[in-house]
């Protein structure tokens, strides 16, 4: 198919054609030998079973006075016509009355014995016709002969070199007739196309075109003259479009860079010096105003955490992210820097943070950035939808994959809400009553990390019960065709 396809238009068109004439020439050839092989058939059965009747009528008088002798030099007049091999005539009980055999060791036929059975059947190199003697109303025996088909075999071959003779010269007269043809259709095509290579090498699209027909390829120079026209006036719409989009995302991305810092060192110093008051004042510090402090830090965390999940957001629906793809220890380069930044949160809310790897050493290929965004979301929304119980990390190997499932006890998701987990913006609860903090990016960021990674994300929820994010990164990527 690749072959055909990579043949110039000119080419196509006579295989084409070549083709469709040869396949119908060939169908009817075959056809007709076919038909004339079923004919010389048909032609040799009959007159074999005319020669065994009439010997068989001879044989009547031989076979009623039992002169079996008599019988077998009837039977050895076959011997005039040079196909007949052998000649057997059996009693209606089926014992071999007389026999005649051009050739020594021939086995003789099963007899069928079937009064209405006159039939001949081919078998090897042989024609066997079997039919029963008659005369006047009283069966005698049955006559069977065996015939050699070389003569048969001869016509046919005759007749198969005579029509083979025949489709060759059809078969070299259509693919000069295709040859001739294709120009009516090629020369046009070929035209455009090097019209077509001309106006994309040199980007002049004010070329007007020629047609020399009104048919079908005559109207694909109508529309391909109009298609210029709409080319060159939609180029200059496009160069100011895309001038307008790199302006836009460039101060988009001028904004966003600018709001980050100018967001980012405020809060930076508010937490600086929240923690200098904080140890200054340690010693004297009330309970409340010890929350105080720590609220201090967690909204200017949130505010922080918040500004990052815009910014790599914006980076992955702008296709800005580059991607660094590497091996590395999962657990060692991923999870024992997260269980020591999430272990606090999970210890000042009274919750169990519990790891368990099944295959501790394990690699995988993949972003390590990404990845580790994805597992800090997700051990983030654990611990924060969690109020007692616990959350649990498992990384284990399976088959192709290597599984990595967060669950917790927490609070759950409703199973009308699932389908929407994983949509920019959307909190299960909405408004300003709302229980937990948020902006509905976190989950939405894993789910672009984890297509980013080849990985998959399935999610099991029950309301009030907890929840189980499961990750698959598969194991067999090729860092170098990753890259």
């Amino acid at each position: 198919m690749n072959y055909f396809q990579n043949l110039s238009i000119k080419n196509k068109i006579v295989l084409i054609l070549f083709l469709t004439t040869s396949i119908a020439s060939l169908t009817g050839f075959l056809l007709l030998v076919s038909s004339h092989v079923n004919v010389l058939k048909e032609e040799l059965i009959e007159n074999s079973i005319l020669e065994a009747k009439l010997i068989g009528y001879n044989c009547v008088a031989a076979i009623d006075f039992g002169d079996y002798p008599a019988a077998e030099e009837i039977l050895s007049s076959l011997e005039v016509n040079e196909r007949n091999i052998a000649g057997y005539i059996f009693a209606p009980s089926g014992n071999l009355l007389a026999k005649y055999t051009r050739i020594d060791g021939l086995p003789s036929p099963e007899p069928q014995l079937k009064i209405e059975n006159q039939s001949g059947q081919f078998t090897g190199k042989y024609l066997i016709v079997e039919s029963p003697i008659f005369y006047r109303d009283k069966l005698y025996g049955f006559i069977y002969l065996t015939v050699s088909t070389n003569e048969l075999s001869e016509k046919i071959t005759d007749q198969f070199l005579y029509w083979s003779f025949i489709i060759f010269i059809i078969f070299a007269g259509a693919f000069l007739l295709a040859r001739w043809l294709q120009g009516y259709i090629s020369r046009p095509i070929i035209k455009l196309a090097r019209i077509t290579r001309e106006i994309s090498e040199s980007k002049n699209y004010s070329v007007h075109i020629k047609k020399d027909s009104n048919d079908e390829v005559g109207q694909l120079y109508d529309e391909f003259d109009s298609m210029i026209k709409q080319i060159e006036s939609r180029e200059k719409e496009l160069i100011k479009a895309i001038e307008k989009a790199e302006t836009s995302e460039r101060l988009k991305s001028e904004f966003l860079a600018q709001m980050s810092h100018e967001i980012r060192t405020p809060i930076h110093t508010i937490m600086s010096f929240a923690s200098l008051l904080r140890m200054e004042c340690e010693e004297n510090i009330s309970e409340d105003n010890s929350d105080s402090f720590n609220s201090i830090d967690n909204a200017a965390r949130r505010l922080l955490r918040t500004i990052d999940l815009v910014l790599n957001m914006s980076e992955i629906e702008s296709r800005s992210y580059e991607p660094i793809y590497e091996k590395f220890v999962f657990t060692e380069q991923v999870i024992n820097p997260l269980f020591a930044e999430f272990s606090v949160q999970a210890e000042l809310k009274n919750i169990e943070f519990i790891i368990d790897d099944k295959n501790p050493g394990a690699e995988i290929t993949a972003d390590k950035y990404t990845v580790t965004q994805i597992m800090a979301n997700l051990i983030d929304n654990a611990i924060k939808y969690t109020t007692t119980g616990s959350v649990t990390l498992i990384m284990e190997e399976k088959q192709k994959y290597f599984e990595v499932s967060v669950s917790d006890t927490g609070i759950g998701i409703k199973e009308e809400y699932l389908p929407f987990l994983f949509s920019k913006f959307s909190q299960e609860e909405q408004g300003y009553t709302r229980k937990f903090e948020g902006n509905g990016l976190g989950l939405a960021l894993v789910k672009n990390y984890c297509e980013l990674n080849a990985a998959t994300i399935d999610v099991e929820s029950t309301k009030g019960k907890g929840s189980v994010f499961r990750i698959s990164f598969p194991l067999d990527r090729d860092l170098n065709k990753t890259n």
